[in-house]
Formats: structure tokens, C-alpha cells, sequence
């Protein structure tokens, strides 16, 4: 499986804010030169990997704004990807300090996949509802940048049941 994980932090959503700023203006920018150079590699390993059958998924969160980008869109579109979406409260993602540690995080991620089996087992990972939230700013979204051990065991279990139908 091809699984790109590029850093979203010069698209997530607190850059409308933060650009403002000319010390952060200047790091959403090498933010972003970054996301744009990992970009056009990942997408020539897609066409590497859709040569020989590999599966391909993409994974931010689901405010990014990369989301939109028009090269990100025509690449889905082309390969045939299909979203789903979760939370990461589902699959344990936690505050791990300060007042809030231990403390759900709802996060809203989005894959696009053409393998069913991620998309059947990411769209149970739902928020319950039963417990309360922390937000994902600040230091807790610096710590949300990782997956949680739940996350990593969805992931490969669904692509081993696709590799083993």
C-alpha cells in the first residue's frame, strides 16, 4: 500500500489566523513549500503504484485545506478514491498533558482510499457521543500529529483482510 501522510500543518485551520502574524506567515510558508514538494512525488509513486496494482490511501485531517487544492482533487478524482471519515476520540486520541490529559480528542480525520476495507473499518472509528472533549488547538494539536496505537491497528488490519481476500 502507497499511504501518504504528508504534514498538514501549513493547511490546517488555524492558519487563517495565524498568517497574520509575520514570524507565522513565514513558517506557513515553508510549511506549504514542503507539503507542495512531498506532493508531486506522491503523486508520481501513484502512478508507480497504480501500474502495479498497489493500493493507494491519503490521510489528513478533515479541515485541511489541501483537501481543496486542485491538484490533490484531480488526483482523486483520477485514481477513484473515495473518502471516509472518522474521529480520533474513537481510536483513543488523547491529551497526554496539561489540565485536559486523558481527555478525548474528537479530531476529524479523512482517508481517501480504493481499498473498501479502510473505508468499512474507519467508518465505524465515529465518536460515541458518551464522553466529553478536549479541543485539538495548541500543544494538543502538536500532540495529535501522531496515531494513537488504535489507529495504526485499524489501519493494518484492514489492509491485511484486503491483501488476504
Amino acid at each position: 500500500m502507497l499511504y501518504a501522510s504528508i504534514p498538514c500543518v501549513g493547511g490546517c485551520g488555524w492558519t487563517h489566523l495565524n498568517k497574520h502574524i509575520p514570524s507565522a506567515f513565514q513558517k506557513i510558508r515553508k510549511h506549504r513549500q514542503l507539503y507542495a514538494k512531498l506532493w508531486d512525488v506522491f503523486e508520481n509513486l501513484c502512478m508507480v503504484a497504480r501500474a502495479c496494482g498497489t493500493l493507494i490511501a491519503i490521510e489528513w485531517p478533515s479541515s485541511c485545506i489541501y483537501w481543496k487544492h486542485k491538484k490533490v482533487v484531480q488526483l482523486i478524482d483520477r485514481l477513484e478514491l473515495k473518502p471516509v471519515k472518522f474521529h480520533g476520540c474513537a481510536l483513543n486520541l488523547r491529551a497526554s498533558s496539561g489540565p485536559d490529559e486523558g481527555k478525548p480528542i474528537k479530531k476529524p480525520w479523512t482517508i481517501y482510499t480504493d481499498c473498501p476495507e479502510i473505508r468499512k473499518a474507519f467508518a465505524q472509528k465515529l465518536c460515541s457521543g458518551e464522553h466529553e472533549h478536549t479541543s485539538c488547538n495548541g500543544s494538543k494539536a502538536k500532540e495529535s500529529e501522531g496515531y494513537t496505537f488504535d489507529y495504526v491497528a485499524c489501519l493494518h488490519g484492514a489492509f491485511k483482510k484486503a491483501v488476504e481476500d
